[in-house]
């Protein structure tokens, strides 16, 4: 999940002013290798060492900013870090970005992306913190951005705004007056109110599921663009791959979620409110088990993408009313149209690449949708579910999960319950 080609492990010396401490270049150089291979009890070791050898020294800062990093104390991260100096000129700047980002320290991310050595993780860190409109609108583009209501994330997004126009307002107003200007704008900006509302709401229904906050201390970024071509071109500079026939996506290694808007529409329409809620909770999640089953992690996106936002969080259990869908799917499947459904046990204990295998990925996806309406259905199910998940993030993985909350129940029953339940979705 941390993105990015990675700085070469360093060999038998450390830039700077490491040279003249060998001990702590040494441990440093230790740490480094660590580090590179997601090695968290072993940094944490050396660590140890250099607090007891050489505690108030960079190279110390250093690892202890690393491990903080792998810990997901961001903000903890960025202290060590910019206390490091340039102990090490590729590896404190690979790490700080990404902390200083994750924490929504924007300004503090800026700096380490000037430092990285790679020209490509440069411009990417650089889009990421400056987002899709500072190039063009030097004195519009923060009107396109904020903090969500309770600061669970940063959102930024263009949509119902022209921001050509305000840009020339603001061209033509004195500096002075510009960010009384730019302040008025934000707060009429509806789109960017109602994003960064619903991405809290999305967060606390997800909490309030599971019963669990995040470990990580995390403000992902969520930028939604209203032009499809501007979104292409964002999406291709990021690096994210092919974008075609999509709305939206989730990127673990940057932690941000990017989408676009076609309805045309000044707010978020149906189509790209369900991308958008699909894949926040992708997003989610990872906060909490770093590979999550598939049928849990697409059942439950596919839940939680049929929701309606009321003042009073999001109304979900919904069920599609566009046609064809994943009720309509799994009903042709039951009945012979489609291919069969996996048995439950299958479903529940199958890999991902199984998972998505030919014609019967549809089903599946299908199938995951509505094991988890019939579990959410009733607080029996909603505990099966929660138990599960608690077990994945004890890291009991795919099988240990199952085999300590559904193996112990009657798979025939289950499967039972579960086909009657279908039949009684309206």
């Amino acid at each position: 999940g941390r993105s990015g080609p990675r700085p070469a492990t360093p060999g038998p010396r450390v830039r700077g002013r490491g040279r003249r401490r060998p001990r702590a270049a040494a441990l440093l150089r230790e740490a480094i290798a660590r580090l590179a291979r997601d090695d968290r009890d072993g940094l944490a070791r050396v660590v140890d060492r250099l607090e007891a050898d050489t505690p108030s020294t960079p190279e110390a800062a250093a690892a202890r900013g690393f491990l903080r990093h792998l810990d997901g104390d961001h903000a903890g991260a960025v202290e060590q870090l910019v206390a490091a100096g340039d102990v090490d000129a590729d590896w404190v700047p690979w790490a700080l970005v990404r902390s200083a980002f994750f924490a929504g320290r924007m300004d503090e991310a800026r700096a380490a992306a000037a430092a990285l050595a790679d020209p490509g993780e440069r411009a990417a860190w650089n889009l990421l913190v400056d987002g899709p409109f500072r190039a063009r609108a030097p004195n519009a583009w923060a009107a396109c951005e904020a903090r969500s209501p309770e600061g669970r994330y940063r959102v930024v997004t263009d949509l119902g705004l022209d921001v050509a126009a305000l840009e020339a307002a603001l061209a033509r107003a004195a500096p002075a007056d510009r960010p009384k200007l730019v302040e008025r704008a934000r707060k009429r900006h509806e789109a960017l109110a109602e994003l960064g509302d619903l991405m809290d709401k999305a967060a606390k229904a997800y909490a309030n599921l599971f019963k669990a906050e995040p470990r990580e201390r995390l403000v992902p970024t969520v930028f939604v663009l209203s032009d499809e071509a501007a979104f292409r071109a964002f999406s291709a500079a990021l690096g994210s791959g092919s974008t075609e026939s999509t709305l939206g996506y989730y990127m673990p290694g940057r932690r941000v979620l990017v989408f676009y808007e076609r309805g045309g529409g000044r707010r978020l329409s149906r189509a790209t409110l369900d991308v958008l809620l699909h894949e926040t909770f992708h997003q989610w999640i990872r906060l909490h088990v770093a590979d999550p089953p598939t049928w849990f992690d697409e059942g439950l996106a596919e839940y939680f993408a049929y929701s309606e936002v009321t003042p009073g969080g999001l109304r979900i259990g919904l069920v599609p009313t566009h046609h064809p869908s994943r009720l309509d799917n799994i009903r042709e499947a039951l009945t012979g149209v489609l291919a069969p459904p996996l048995p439950l046990p299958t479903l529940l204990r199958v890999d991902h690449p199984t998972f998505m295998q030919g014609q019967q990925a549809a089903v599946n996806y299908a199938q995951s949708w509505s094991v988890a309406h019939f579990l959410m259905a009733d607080p029996g199910g909603q505990k099966l579910l929660r138990d599960y998940f608690h077990a994945l993030r004890a890291g009991r993985g795919r099988e240990g999960a199952y085999a300590d909350v559904f193996a112990r129940l009657d798979p025939a029953g289950l499967e039972r319950a579960w086909r009657q339940h279908v039949g009684r979705i309206k």
